[in-house]
């Protein structure tokens, strides 16, 4: 092989695993935007959840005093109080969900962060290794005045 295609050999090398690293990092962006919108996305739904609730309870409350019981009734207070509590448990299932798949697109990131950095020690390396074999053929090709040299007169 020779030197020049050797160099243009290690420059591709080079140039692969730059790139690699490039789109290593927009992966990487990406996936670390997606677990900010999973989180955003879960507080948002937990808000919903919320005001729905609210709405349900406002609506047991009116059913309650229509059917005639007090608001103070403790059938009313407890009715009213399941429901607050299970939308709560609800509300908090939306946030834990939301926080996994934040904490799973994070860690998809760090591995593809780190996949992106070696994908680029790598191919440095595989070039560093190409040059080094093309410049040791060159140098089995030169003669460098050993025991077969041939001596100009």
């Amino acid at each position: 092989m020779s030197l020049g295609s050797t160099l243009l050999q290690s420059g591709g090398q080079a140039t692969q695993a730059d790139q690699a690293a490039i789109v290593a990092r927009q992966e990487t962006s990406q996936l670390e935007q997606m677990a900010g919108q999973e989180r955003a996305a879960g507080h948002h739904n937990a808000a919903r959840m919320r005001e729905e609730a609210k709405r349900l309870m406002s609506r047991q409350r009116a059913g309650l005093a229509t059917s005639g019981f007090d608001a103070t009734d403790r059938t009313a207070e407890q009715i009213v109080s399941d429901t607050a509590g299970i939308a709560g448990l609800e509300e908090m299932l939306e946030l834990a969900q939301a926080e996994e798949r934040g904490r799973y697109n994070d860690y998809a990131a760090t591995i593809r962060r780190r996949g992106g950095k070696q994908a680029k020690r790598a191919g440095m390396t595989a070039a560093g290794g190409t040059l080094l074999s093309g410049l040791f053929d060159a140098s089995q090709q030169i003669n460098w005045g050993g025991r077969n040299a041939v001596v100009a007169a």
